[in-house]
């Protein structure tokens, strides 16, 4: 069994006390990354435990094995493609039984679905009026809740309102208000908030045996979000993040072809390369009135100067701030690589 970390084994410990006290419907809001669904797992690990008392675990009866495997029966995950995308081999497991397409039809798309369709939901009631496989209980994840699409809300509405018997569910969202007001009114609510910074630094660095300041870089490119920080991470983000200031270099000195390195960043995280660009940016302003910065932030500062790093860490966070997808990034990142570039609105001092 996973160990939950310590921000969520106190939620938990306060949470659950006993099953027959335990909400039929849970809305559990918080951060991305901040363990929204591995908080649900361990729940739903222990409502569906034919064998553990209430202060005990068990991973040893039947039902914790089929869970452990991602194939327990009365385990029902609701999500859409693009949250299969780069998970684990349990929650892909678990989460095949309710998509509408094909691995192989899936694999084809250029753009995952991001809508929970209601073809799922009524999936989900038709097997949740049979009994219980193990009798424990039925418990019901749907996650990331914000993409229900209007019809499946509806449908989700009524199965909350004439539950199954011994039927739990667990609806995670970013932010509660995301979720139709009737649908909210029928569920407990649990706020996750997120972790102070140093338990997330000293869990990162125990998690990924890494020295402290790559957790630090993780964690702020992550939003403070642990959980996205162990992703970048495991996704060959950190083998990324140490080629960057090199390649940055290169840049801002015009010392590498420009075609060169829009290909080579292209072909990683788009979004992730800005967020970091952002980090060295704001070291660049430090810089600029003395004080202690990173290397690569000295560097920006001094070869492109304040008023393009300015201009470049607006435009940035602007589309920072637009929907995924909403334009097209690898042509938006081809345009940073040239602003960073070219310093004639600088001030190299």
């Amino acid at each position: 069994m996973t160990t939950l970390p310590p921000w969520l084994q106190k939620i938990f410990n306060e949470s659950y006390t006993d099953k027959t006290k335990f909400p039929t419907a849970l809305l559990i809001n918080g951060a991305q990354g901040v363990g929204k669904f591995e908080l649900a797992n361990a729940f739903a690990r222990k409502l569906l435990c034919q064998a553990a008392k209430e202060d005990q675990d068990c991973v040893v009866c039947s039902s914790c094995h089929l869970f452990m495997a991602g194939t327990h029966p009365d385990y029902h995950l609701i999500t859409n493609e693009h949250s299969m995308l780069d998970n684990s081999h349990n929650f892909i497991q678990a989460a095949s039984r309710y998509q509408l397409s094909t691995e192989k039809e899936r694999s084809k798309r250029k753009i995952a679905k991001r809508i929970i369709s209601v073809e799922q939901i009524r999936d989900l009631i038709g097997n949740l009026s049979v009994s219980a496989h193990y009798g424990a209980a039925k418990v019901v994840i749907i996650h990331p809740a914000e993409e229900l699409n209007i019809n499946a809300s509806n449908a989700l509405l009524k199965t909350l309102e004439e539950p199954t018997l011994n039927t739990y569910f667990f609806i995670l969202i970013k932010e509660a208000y995301l979720l139709p007001a009737t649908i909210r009114s029928r569920c407990v609510k649990l706020s996750i908030p997120l972790p102070n910074e140093e338990i997330s630094l000293d869990w990162l660095c125990q998690k990924l045996g890494i020295e402290r300041a790559d957790a630090q870089t993780l964690l702020q490119l992550s939003g403070n979000s642990p959980f996205h920080a162990h992703d970048i991470h495991n996704n060959e983000g950190s083998m990324m993040l140490k080629t960057l200031p090199h390649d940055l270099h290169l840049i801002v000195r015009n010392q590498i072809p420009l075609a060169e390195l829009i290909k080579k960043w292209s072909d990683n995280d788009t979004r992730l390369i800005l967020r970091w660009l952002q980090i060295e940016i704001i070291n660049a302003f430090r810089a600029s009135v003395g004080i202690k910065s990173s290397e690569t932030g000295t560097l920006l500062y001094r070869n492109i100067g304040l008023i393009t790093c300015l201009r470049i860490y607006r435009k940035v966070g602007l589309f920072l701030t637009w929907p995924v997808n909403a334009t097209d990034e690898k042509l938006f990142l081809e345009s940073t690589i040239v602003d960073l570039s070219n310093n004639e609105f600088g001030e190299t001092p």
